[in-house]
């Protein structure tokens, strides 16, 4: 079995930018806090905004994010298993 490595962060700009999917948006995020040690938001728009914030939220470890995704969803009844939670009354 053969399996490929990459560290996400040390890609290069060029190397990023090939991405089409939401993980592009993942790959800018760590290659920007390895050069900058800071993130600026991606103006690129997300297709998969829930898993996208998951993610980045587990892999720094930033309750921060969780607690966005439940406020934003919830205001927007985006998705209703998570508004649920917050406000057990939405269907």
């Amino acid at each position: 079995m053969k399996l490929n490595l990459f560290e996400i962060a040390c890609l290069t700009e060029e190397q990023v930018r090939m991405f089409r999917s939401d993980f592009r948006i993942v790959a800018d995020y760590f290659v920007q806090k390895r050069k900058n040690g800071d993130c600026k938001p991606s103006r690129e728009r997300m297709e998969h905004v829930q898993a996208v914030l998951q993610l980045l939220s587990v892999m720094e470890n930033d309750a921060r994010l969780m607690k966005f995704i439940q406020l934003f969803f919830c205001v927007f009844h985006i998705i209703k298993p998570v508004c649920s939670l917050c406000h057990p009354g939405i269907q």
